[in-house]
């Protein structure tokens, strides 16, 4: 994964958005490790983690990490971001760190509790994802709820040039590139996992 992921960083055409190549890598990335595995792809199970101590360990490790690794994200890509919302760690979490409000969605697979994300208004809403016979639902009653924000400290934060002491505005982050998000391009049509 990690030689797909420097080596399509490399191949990145002069003048690419930062953000579109850092995309583009994990995505190669990603789908070179399912190669990889192949047939012998598997889905954890308390099984096969209890025969391999070690796979908990990673997993545990990994979680321990996780909202750091989003937050420290945010702090360069959307620094006035205050909620950042990730998932597919299957670990649905709240973390509050360097100002912001860090939410993991969980999944559908073991271990995880899915939760899904509803913003109502100013608001937003962390809901878990509950089974209703062969249908999910949104929970009625929120998990945690906190009014959209941007991120301590970031609206009014000035920085000196340390060669001509000018002050600077901090840097807004990337805009999302259409490659990122399919509802951005003019001839998106609705997901399927949507419907």
């Amino acid at each position: 994964m990690r030689a797909t992921f420097e080596a399509t960083l490399a191949a990145t055409a002069a003048g690419t958005p930062e953000d579109c190549a850092l995309f583009q890598a994990a995505r190669e990335a990603a789908i070179s490790e399912w190669r990889v595995m192949g047939s012998g792809a598997h889905v954890s199970t308390i099984s096969n983690m209890a025969v391999r101590p070690h796979r908990v360990l990673s997993v545990l490790a990994y979680w321990s990490r996780y909202s750091k690794l989003a937050a420290r994200w945010a702090a360069r890509f959307s620094p006035r971001a205050a909620t950042v919302i990730v998932g597919h760690s299957h670990r649905a979490s709240i973390s509050h760190l360097e100002g912001r409000c860090i939410v993991n969605t969980g999944a559908y697979g073991f271990p995880g509790v899915p939760h899904a994300i509803v913003i109502d208004g100013s608001t937003v809403k962390m809901c878990r994802i509950e089974q209703a016979g062969a249908y999910y639902q949104i929970a009625t009653k929120p998990r945690a709820e906190w009014k959209i924000s941007f991120a301590k400290g970031s609206a009014n934060v000035a920085r000196t040039n340390a060669t001509d002491g000018v002050a600077q505005s901090p840097p807004m982050g990337f805009a999302s590139a259409a490659t990122m998000n399919r509802a951005a391009t003019p001839n998106a049509s609705p997901s399927s996992d949507a419907l």
